[in-house]
């Protein structure tokens, strides 16, 4: 049978084509045209959705995309007749010259160099070369081929200037073609040194680096409008040619590992140069972020905006920010303990790994980070564990000291403060990859109300501890002291940064709790869509998605069973679908008036309070009937907020 055409053949017309011709003896059919029968019978499904049947299962289903999509025929449809050559040939054949370069094409070769850049593994694909040039040899080179196009330059510019009866619109066109060429040698020189600072460790190189960051950033306006001087790729019929002069993209089509057949697409000349302009706008705020002292403030940051960045004093000045336990506390009384000095340090040593662990998987994308994630909270659950024996033996050491005082879950609260995190942060990219289906965000937003309130007395616990710590300085050293005035300036902003962020994760219980309440009206009004049994229980679902906090005691998991309690008295309180719309209503409102107090606390918020306004307003629609005979389901729509949706009603 014909299948749907579409622009690229598919796999069988090609292989047809080109290794089995038909002859006389083969048999031949009668093909019968079903594009439109077969359009008309997939507009019934959705994006992505696939059709599924006792005889057509995912294997069918899979092969029949495979098939259909053009994207799957690239190594056919870039294969074809056309020879690759390595370098040497290409260089005899006159397809690549090595000499004797133009400026456009020295500009054209540096820009399509931008768009066609790829981080290759030196050692793993054989470039031996970068063995055998130095750092400062490269940057040498770069400045003499600087120095080598300002010596051609002069002379132009100064027949400009005292040759007035030249041909001015061709000098003029020289002098931009080899200013052109001169401002990419300058980004490279800049760039390259950018990255030979960036990998010393001592603070002259973050220097360094932000001064050839900003060199670099001036320069990408001059490149972006002189793009068009250079040569441009010509495509040929016989496809041999379709990029210029030194570039190929079929030539590390044999190095890559065995897979499907796929086509990279390479971004056009101002893409690259737009996407470079941001990396180097990235470089410039990662040489920002070294210099936050808070190691708190870092992983936040980290958190929020997927930026990648532990040494023990990192760690120590941290959990004293944090909550300041009294062994490690300024003027402490354990501090000349041996014993709890040690116990001390050891714990911190300990922690190291684990910190380091989040600093390094933040660093990949949402869903490797996401996978990375779940190990590290088998991590913290052993930290957490080693915290509670080091936080029991340090209270014994102090109340021996100072009886009024206690050293009960000092470390183990910072510990916790992470693991929940981690685990917040966990659930929440599920919402950004698209993992979860709406018939499971009920127990996510459940799970998440549950976290957040755990949240909240972790940050209360460590609020006391500040102040405890506070009131103990004051009668160490006496309230009119200087250094203790200054002590507790820098205890007060921790405090006040604890209450900020208590009330954040407030709002977002809140948040949290509308929409339980809104999903659970929906559901009794039927408008939500659930699987069959035959495809999974909700149990099943449910175990499955938080499988990786089974590792953590602290909290403690929420098994099947309390998520299934928690539902049947909230199906027992509500009468009707308006009484839960109401309380959807009025959670939204408190989670509004928070966000509209704590607008200051993180940029988020104002996406937050956006999110919540709009809920707000829907769910009293709701409370009033609006849509109420609809059967559509509401939409969540995810472009405001990444994770918590606006809800809109059909």
């Amino acid at each position: 049978m014909k299948v749907k055409e579409y622009s690229a053949e598919s796999h069988t017309e090609a292989y047809f084509r080109y290794y089995a011709p038909i002859s006389a003896n083969e048999p031949q059919y009668n093909w019968e045209d079903i594009t439109d029968s077969f359009t008309e019978a997939a507009s019934e499904l959705k994006l992505g959705e696939l059709v599924h049947d006792n005889i057509f299962g995912l294997f069918e289903a899979m092969s029949a995309i495979e098939m259909m999509e053009p994207k799957m025929d690239a190594g056919m449809l870039c294969n074809k007749a056309k020879k690759v050559l390595q370098f040497e040939p290409a260089v005899k054949a006159d397809l690549v010259r090595i000499k004797d370069l133009t400026p456009k094409e020295l500009i054209g070769i540096m820009d399509e160099l931008i768009a066609c850049l790829e981080d290759f593994q030196a050692i793993t694909y054989g470039f031996k070369f970068a063995t055998q040039v130095t750092e400062t040899r490269a940057a040498g080179m770069l400045k003499e081929a600087e120095d080598e196009v300002g010596r051609k330059l002069k002379p132009l510019k100064t027949t400009l200037r005292e040759e007035p009866n030249c041909d001015l619109d061709a000098v003029q066109s020289q002098v931009k073609e080899y200013e052109a060429v001169l401002a990419r040698l300058k980004f490279y020189k800049a760039f390259y040194l950018t990255l030979v600072a960036l990998e010393k460790s001592e603070d002259p190189g973050i220097t360094a680096a932000k001064q050839s960051l900003s060199t670099a950033l001036s320069l990408i306006e001059p490149i972006r409008k002189t793009v068009e001087l250079g040569i441009q790729p010509v495509s040929t019929d016989d496809n041999r040619q379709g990029s210029i002069m030194g570039f190929e993209p079929l030539v590390n089509q044999r190095l890559l590992p065995p897979s499907f057949p796929r086509y990279t697409a390479i971004f056009g000349r101002h893409q690259a140069i737009d996407y470079t302009e941001e990396m180097v706008k990235r470089f410039l705020h990662i040489c920002d972020v070294v210099s936050y002292a808070s190691l708190h403030i870092v992983i936040l940051l980290v958190w929020r905006n997927n930026n990648l960045l532990g040494r023990a004093e990192t760690i120590r000045d941290a959990i004293r920010a944090f909550n300041s336990p009294p062994s490690i506390a300024e003027k402490s009384s354990l501090s000349t303990n041996p014993k709890a000095n040690d116990l001390a340090d050891s714990f911190i040593n300990r922690a190291v790994r684990p910190v380091k662990s989040i600093i390094h998987a933040l660093g990949h994308n949402r869903a490797r980070q996401r996978d990375k994630l779940a190990h590290l909270l088998e991590e913290f659950a052993a930290l957490q564990d080693e915290a509670d024996k080091v936080d029991a033996q340090l209270h014994n050491l102090l109340i021996k000291v100072e009886p009024q005082r206690q050293h009960f879950a000092c470390f183990g609260s910072w510990v916790l403060y992470h693991t929940l995190n981690i685990m917040i942060q966990y659930l929440l990219s599920g919402f950004e990859l698209e993992l979860y289906g709406p018939h499971e965000y009920h127990y996510v937003f459940w799970y998440l109300d549950f976290l957040f309130g755990w949240h909240m007395t972790c940050l209360n616990r460590a609020e006391k501890l500040l102040q405890a710590q506070e009131t103990a300085l004051e009668q160490r050293s006496g309230r009119s002291g200087k250094k203790n005035k200054k002590k507790k300036k820098a205890s007060e902003k921790a405090i006040q940064e604890h209450q900020g962020m208590w009330h954040l994760y407030q709002g977002m219980r809140h948040l949290c709790q509308g929409y339980l309440r809104a999903i659970e009206g929906f559901e009794m009004q039927n408008k939500t869509r659930k699987p069959a049994d035959k495809f999974g229980s909700e149990q099943t679902r449910y175990e499955r998605r938080f499988m990786p906090f089974q590792a953590v005691d602290t909290p403690q998991p929420m098994y099947y069973a309390h998520y299934k309690e928690y539902s049947n008295m909230s199906k027992m309180n509500a009468s009707q679908n308006t009484d839960l719309f109401v309380m959807a209503s009025n959670s939204f409102q408190q989670a509004k008036s928070i966000f509209e107090v704590v607008n200051n606390v993180h940029s988020e918020v104002a996406l937050l309070l956006k999110v919540t306004k709009t809920n707000l307003v829907v769910t009293k629609l709701a409370a009033g009937g609006h849509k109420h005979d609809s059967a559509i389901p509401p939409e969540f729509d995810f472009q405001c907020h990444r994770a918590f949706p606006i809800i809109r009603l059909k």
